[in-house]
C-alpha cells in the first residue's frame, strides 16, 4: 500500500516542533532551540526513523531533510554570499537533487584558457604570497616554503612504509615490512611515466563557477571528459550534495551523541578551553604549560610510540605537522585545538585548525576519466605538513547508516582504542559525562557525506597517497568534538591530484580497477616493476618524482616570485 506523504511528513512535523513549541509562523526554528529540546524515547525516535525514510523513498523532494533538527557543535566560519549569487542560491537549495541536475547542467558552460600553464602557476603562487601577505596572523608567524631537504627524506620514507604496509593484511608482517629496505637507488625507465602533473586541456567545461556558494570559498567544478559537449554532458546527482563546512549530528538518530555536546555547553566542567590574552594577533598558547588546551594536546601527544631518532608528531597552528611512525596511524595520532570559546578565541600557536579554516590554498574540482569521477586538485604548492581541510558530514553510528552512503563515509570511532579511553578516565569531567563518553567511544561513529558534505568528500584514492587523516579536537572529547583533517604527506605541486589511501578493502574491491595512476598503484601498469620494492626503494622513487617536479614548479614562479618574496 503506497504511503501517503502528506501525513508522514505532518507526522514529522509535529514530532520536529514538540507540543509546548510556538508553532506561530515567528516561532524560533526547532535547531536553535537545543537546550529545551526533550531527547526522544527509544519508540519516538524508531518512529521519527522510519518516517524519515519513507518520505525519502515517495517524494522526489527534499522534505525529508528539510524535516530534520539538526546539532552542531562547531560554529560555521564566515559565508559572503552577494545578491545575485543568493538568488541562484535559495534556487539550488530549494530544488530536489534530480533538479539540481538539470540546473548544473542547464548553466553549464564552455570555457577556454588562453593563457600557458606556467603563467596560470605564476599568477596563482602571486596571489597566495599576497593573501599571505595581507593576513597580519600568516605575514608574521606562518612561513610558507617547499620542504627542506632534512625533513623531505622523512616524509618520503613515511610515503613508502605506508605503501609497503599496504600491500598485506598481516600486522605483524606490516611493521617487519616497513622496516626492511637497502640503500639501492634503482630509478626504473617507466618511472618517467609518472613525472608531468595534470595539465587541463584548452577546451573546458565548466558546471559550476563555485561549489561552496561562498565567496570566502571559491571552489570551481570543470569536466575534462574527451568528447564532451554541453548537450552530452551528463551530472551525477553525487555532485549535488549540500555543502557544509561543519559536521552536524541527528538530534532523533543520534540522541546520545546530542547529549554530549548538550552537556559539555551548559557545564563548564565538561569543555575544555583556555584563558590565554596576549596584545599580540597570535597568543603563544603552544609554549604556555599552563593552557588547558596545550595540556590536552600534549597529552595525546602522549598516544604515540617514536622512533628512534625522530620526534614526536606535533599538532600546532604554523609548524608542518609531519608524521614519523605509521604504525597504528588513526589511534596515535590526534590532536587537541584551541577554539573561539578560548580566552585566545583561537587564534594561538595551539590551534591545528587555524590555517584549514582560512581556506588559504585554492582548490578545484574536476574529472578527466569517467572510471574515476571527479577528484581535487590546487594550483599552487602545498607544502608537506599542511593541515589542509577538513572532511566535514552527518555523524552517525553505524547502524543508523543508509546502506548506500557506506562507500562514502569515514569511521571515526574504533571499539578497541585503548588509549583514548585511558585519557577519558583521567580527565576532570562530571561523572555522567565520563560514563557517555566511555558509551560513545565504543560505538562505530562514521562521518557521512553523502548527503552533507565538502570537498573533501571529492578527495581521491591513491596508492601512494599525498595527504593522511587525522584527528583533532576542541571544546571536550565527544565523536562530535573531533574534527577529521586532512594533512599532505609531500610537497603537493600544482595540478597534481590530491588523494588518500581508502585502504586495501577498497582496493581488493576494486580487483584490477584501480586508476589511482601512481607508479606504486598495486593494481597498476607496472605494479610487476614496483610491488617488491622495499622502503627505501620506494622513497628514492617518491623523492625522484617530487624533484622532478619541484624543478618545473620553480621555474614557473621565476624571478618574479623571488623579487616578491624580498619586498615582503
Amino acid at each position: 500500500m503506497p504511503v501517503d506523504a502528506e501525513k508522514l511528513k505532518s507526522k514529522a512535523q509535529k514530532r520536529s516542533i514538540g507540543e509546548n513549541d510556538d508553532k506561530s509562523s515567528n516561532a524560533e526554528p526547532p535547531r536553535k532551540r537545543s537546550k529545551a529540546m526533550r531527547l526522544p524515547t527509544d519508540d519516538e525516535d524508531a518512529k521519527y526513523v522510519e518516517t524519515k525514510r519513507a518520505l525519502k523513498k515517495y517524494s522526489a523532494d527534499k522534505t525529508s531533510e528539510m524535516l530534520r533538527v539538526i546539532k552542531f557543535a562547531f560554529k560555521a566560519p564566515p559565508f559572503k554570499l552577494e545578491l545575485p549569487v543568493y538568488l541562484r542560491y535559495s534556487s539550488y537549495q530549494l530544488s530536489s537533487y534530480r533538479d539540481r541536475c538539470q540546473l548544473l547542467k542547464d548553466n553549464s558552460e564552455l570555457t577556454r584558457i588562453n593563457v600557458e600553464p606556467n603563467i596560470i602557476t605564476l599568477n596563482a603562487h602571486l596571489n597566495l604570497l599576497e593573501r599571505i601577505r595581507d593576513d597580519p596572523e600568516l605575514n608574521t608567524y606562518y612561513e610558507y616554503q617547499e620542504t627542506e631537504n632534512k625533513d623531505l627524506g622523512r616524509c618520503m620514507r613515511f610515503i613508502a612504509q605506508r605503501i609497503v604496509m599496504a600491500r598485506t593484511n598481516n600486522n605483524l608482517m606490516k611493521h617487519l615490512l616497513a622496516e626492511q629496505g637497502t640503500s639501492t637507488e634503482i630509478t626504473p625507465e617507466s618511472l618517467q611515466e609518472y613525472f608531468p602533473a595534470y595539465e587541463p586541456p584548452k577546451n573546458r567545461i565548466r558546471i559550476k563557477s563555485n561549489l561552496t556558494f561562498n565567496e570566502n570559498d571559491v571552489i570551481p567544478v570543470y569536466s575534462d571528459l574527451e568528447g564532451e559537449t554541453l548537450e552530452s554532458l551528463e551530472i551525477p546527482v553525487t555532485l549535488t550534495y549540500d555543502y557544509t563546512d561543519v559536521n552536524m549530528v541527528d538530534q532523533f538518530t543520534e540522541p546520545n551523541l546530542t547529549k554530549a555536546i548538550i552537556m559539555s555547553e551548559e557545564n563548564g566542567e565538561n569543555m575544555i578551553r583556555c584563558t590565554c590574552c596576549s596584545s599580540k594577533p597570535i597568543v603563544p598558547c603552544y609554549e604556555n604549560e599552563k593552557c588547558p588546551c596545550f595540556i590536552m594536546n600534549q597529552r595525546m601527544q602522549g598516544f604515540q610510540i617514536p622512533r628512534e631518532g625522530c620526534g614526536k608528531t606535533e599538532f600546532t597552528s604554523f609548524k608542518p605537522i609531519y608524521f614519523f611512525n605509521p604504525k597504528d596511524h588513526y589511534y596515535d595520532h590526534a590532536g587537541f585545538a584551541c577554539s573561539e570559546l578560548c580566552g585566545c578565541g583561537g587564534k594561538c600557536t595551539n590551534n591545528s585548525m587555524l590555517l584549514p579554516h582560512k581556506k588559504l590554498f585554492p582548490l578545484e574540482i574536476y574529472r578527466n576519466d569517467p572510471a574515476v569521477g571527479f577528484v581535487v586538485r590546487s594550483t599552487v604548492m602545498i607544502p608537506a605538513g599542511t593541515p589542509l581541510m577538513e572532511f566535514t558530514g552527518e555523524i552517525v553510528e553505524l547502524k543508523n547508516m543508509e546502506l548506500d552512503n557506506r562507500d562514502y563515509a569515514y569511521q571515526i570511532t574504533y571499539s578497541d582504542d585503548v588509549k583514548f579511553r585511558r585519557l577519558l578516565q583521567e580527565v576532570k569531567f562530571s561523572k555522567e559525562y565520563t560514563k557517555l563518553l566511555e558509551k560513545l567511544s565504543r560505538k562505530r561513529f562514521f562521518i557521512d557525506p553523502k548527503i552533507h558534505g565538502n570537498v573533501a568528500r571529492t578527495v581521491g584514492h591513491a596508492c601512494a597517497p599525498n595527504m593522511e587523516v587525522v584527528r583533532v579536537f576542541q571544546k571536550s572529547l565527544s565523536p562530535a568534538h573531533l574534527h577529521l583533517v586532512l594533512v599532505t604527506l609531500e610537497d603537493v605541486f600544482p595540478s597534481v591530484p590530491l588523494t588518500i589511501d581508502y585502504g586495501k578493502t577498497y582496493t581488493d574491491v576494486l580487483k584490477d580497477r584501480c586508476r589511482c595512476r601512481t607508479f606504486a598503484c598495486r593494481r597498476g601498469e607496472h605494479v610487476k616493476t614496483y610491488k617488491n620494492f622495499e622502503t627505501a626503494q620506494l622513497a628514492h622513487c617518491l623523492k625522484k618524482i617530487h624533484d622532478t617536479r619541484y624543478d618545473k614548479w620553480n621555474k614557473d614562479i621565476g624571478k618574479e616570485d623571488r623579487d616578491l618574496a624580498k619586498k615582503k
